[in-house]
């Protein structure tokens, strides 16, 4: 879950990376984020897990949408769970999908 652009903002004439908490069953999330003059997500964006004290996912947007690498963890461990691709707000290239338990590559998909 990523907060709206207007919400990681606290002046839309001082573009700067922000900090924004919420709340996702009862987990505490903390979201670094950078917009830009017009209130347009830009750049590489962090949400963390503040309970795990982890990184949750690493997404990266060019003019509000995800362009570039796509990368989620599991809560438990640094191991990533997803890792792929935006380009232009749409999946790209080979997506790869690990199992939680096992820790094995689940599934590999190719948009």
């Amino acid at each position: 879950m990523i907060p709206s652009m207007y919400s990681c903002m606290e002046d839309k004439h001082n573009p700067q990376e922000n900090i924004v908490s919420f709340n996702v069953n009862n987990i505490n999330i903390d979201t670094i984020c950078f917009t830009d003059d017009n209130g347009m997500k830009q750049g590489v964006w962090h949400e963390l897990d503040t309970i795990h004290s982890r990184v949750k996912k690493i997404t990266e947007y060019k003019n509000n949408e995800l362009n570039g690498n796509y990368l989620e963890y599991k809560t438990s461990s640094s191991d990533s769970l997803v890792f792929g691709h935006y380009k232009n707000g749409e999946k790209d290239g080979k997506w790869i999908f690990w199992n939680d338990n096992q820790n094995i590559i689940e599934r590999i998909e190719n948009y």
